[in-house]
């Protein structure tokens, strides 16, 4: 059961990060932060206390009865603590090393993975071994949805995401119907700027004619590729002039271009090549 738990740490952790290498390095680091210093504290008695030795966080004694008692002030530390898998599981191990310590100890019987849990014997009987099998189910339900939804709203690695109530659009879940709109219109960044706006006459005409022959909607034998408004937008923080903190400035990669390639032209092809290290540069011939 604690395996399954740390499987759906194991998503949500893959789910926050854009590579692979960046969610081991998070689920490494939040492993032994647990290990160290979680378990330090749980092996001195909290918040879970210790079997028929520390009372736990939440219990109180009264000091008229000598009962223990839940009390409302503290009951959230021990909820709050189970949320990392790995506090339950140091704690059901003390538990089974308490129960077979004793010498004229015979263990724990699979029927008394709850009972033997009561507040005389200073055990907070929601955390038993048995109550703990169930949590870390809801461990592994919780985190793997959890990674799920934060698959889908961090970007990934070429920057793709989708928005935070993505799960109530219905073409999600597969309802309604999926329709494009093929259109000529002024494309324009977050500044209001008209990004598709050319000055140069043959860049002009070119543009009016890829234009015309899709609103026209046929299709010519003359052209293989038909490029309509592409644009590929990026996002970096710089820090300018007079600036305290670096803020989010965008820059064009691609700035809506419009065209055609005809068959007579030669294939389009990528080169990347560098002028000096760590610099590269990009030209389509």
């Amino acid at each position: 059961m604690a395996f399954q738990a740390f499987t759906g740490v194991g998503f949500f952790f893959s789910g926050c990060a854009t590579q692979t290498a960046t969610a081991f390095k998070f689920a490494m680091g939040a492993y032994f932060l647990g290990d160290s210093g979680v378990r330090g504290l749980i092996e001195e008695g909290f918040p879970y206390g210790q079997y028929k030795t520390t009372a736990p966080f939440s219990l109180s004694m009264n000091q008229t009865t000598g009962n223990y008692t839940l009390s409302s002030d503290n009951a959230w530390v021990e909820p709050v603590f189970s949320f990392w898998p790995m506090s339950l599981v140091y704690k059901n191990i003390m538990d089974l090393n308490d129960l077979a310590a004793p010498q004229d100890s015979k263990g724990l019987r699979l029927g008394d993975a709850n009972s033997y849990c009561a507040k005389e014997d200073l055990c907070f009987w929601h955390f038993s071994l048995a109550s703990s099998w169930g949590i870390y189910l809801l461990h592994y339900v919780v985190f793997s949805l959890l990674g799920i939804y934060m698959d889908n709203i961090c970007p990934d690695a070429l920057g793709a995401k989708k928005p935070p109530f993505y799960f109530l659009v219905p073409s999600y879940w597969g309802f309604g119907i999926a329709t494009v709109e093929d259109k000529v219109e002024k494309i324009k960044g977050k500044d209001g700027e008209i990004l598709n706006e050319s000055t140069d006459k043959d860049v002009l005409e070119e543009e009016r004619v890829s234009q015309e022959r899709m609103k026209e909607q046929t299709t010519s034998s003359e052209f293989v590729i038909d490029v309509r408004g592409l644009q590929q937008r990026f996002e970096r923080k710089e820090k300018g002039p007079g600036d305290w903190f670096p803020k989010k400035k965008e820059f064009y990669a691609v700035k809506a271009p419009w065209y055609g390639i005809g068959r007579c032209n030669p294939a389009p092809s990528l080169m990347r090549h560098k002028r000096f290290p760590g610099e590269s540069v990009f030209a389509v011939y």
